[in-house]
């Protein structure tokens, strides 16, 4: 039998003011709510940029501004977490050993204007998660490892990550983005991401299906081809105490762009690790049929 640790439905909305807010927005680029507009009620959460096309008046990214040393702050562009979980973790959910710590939900991603980028060495703007993105996050705050699904309006991403956290850590830190499947822009996608303290192995599914396994976490264990960044420096076992668990709208290349994220029922749970973890059982749900115009 496995334990609830936390279930958002999003009837209310996302909530992060008052006494027990369950979630907390990270600013970014000097936007205290970061650059997002939210919409929550029975159907669940809507998410999108906080700005619009002058156009078209789709949902579109703010214009990053330039940060001290010249460079637009982009990557994470609207990011919100969880504030449910045990001091031991960093603010996070404690992973005890011979536990699952595992979160899942239901995520959808449709995009706006991707195909009016200007980019000769982007073949497919649909589905390239630097042309934007929404994600499932897992994150230490202790070690910099991450765990996360990302939606494009075309393909869904397995990531694997560890940050540097600073400019001069020696150890490695890299990006693994893997592409699951092709989806089309109406999919609902039941995503999970399972956490094993004790054995030091993390696992990804989607749709009932498991996508990914890492067991050697901290290390460059993926298929080279699959890496996206990397510092170069000395791989070292590591084994997160906690996760934090969120949502983010993700951007590397900005053109005046924009993404709608949708998401359902969101629960953090525990099960005993020999032991099946959360099922994420059944296939792609649809949300009403909208433009499928990216």
């Amino acid at each position: 039998m496995g334990t609830e640790l936390f279930r958002e439905d999003f009837t209310g909305g996302l909530v992060t003011e008052g006494p027990g807010a369950p979630w907390r927005l990270r600013p970014v680029d000097g936007l205290t709510g970061g650059d997002g507009l939210v919409r929550g009620g029975p159907d669940g959460l809507v998410v999108v940029p906080s700005a619009a096309d002058p156009r078209t008046r789709r949902p579109a990214f703010s214009e990053p501004k330039p940060g001290p040393d010249g460079a637009a702050p982009l990557h994470l562009r609207w990011g919100a977490f969880t504030t449910d979980g045990t001091a031991g973790a960093r603010g996070g959910f404690t992973a005890e050993p011979g536990e699952l710590l595992t979160v899942t939900a239901e995520m959808g991603l449709r995009g706006f204007g991707l195909r009016s980028h200007s980019y000769e060495d982007v073949a497919e703007p649909t589905a390239a998660p630097g042309l934007g993105a929404g994600g499932l996050i897992s994150v230490d705050l202790e070690t910099g490892i991450i765990f996360d699904f990302f939606l494009t309006h075309s393909r869904l991403y397995a990531v694997y990550e560890r940050l540097a956290l600073r400019p001069d850590v020696p150890f490695a830190s890299f990006t693994y983005c893997v592409p699951v499947t092709d989806r089309a822009p109406g999919q609902l996608h039941r995503l999970g991401i399972s956490y094993d303290a004790a054995a030091g192995t993390v696992h990804w599914k989607a749709d009932g299906k498991q996508v990914l396994s890492v067991d050697r976490i901290g290390f460059r264990a993926l298929d080279a081809q699959w890496l996206r960044r990397d510092n170069g420096g000395q791989e070292e076992a590591v084994r997160p105490r906690g996760l934090s668990f969120g949502l983010g709208l993700f951007l590397e290349r900005w053109f005046g762009q924009g993404v709608r994220l949708s998401v359902r029922d969101l629960r953090v749970s525990t099960s005993p690790a020999d032991a099946p973890a959360t099922s994420l059982a059944g296939s792609a749900a649809t949300y009403p049929a909208g433009s499928r115009d990216s």
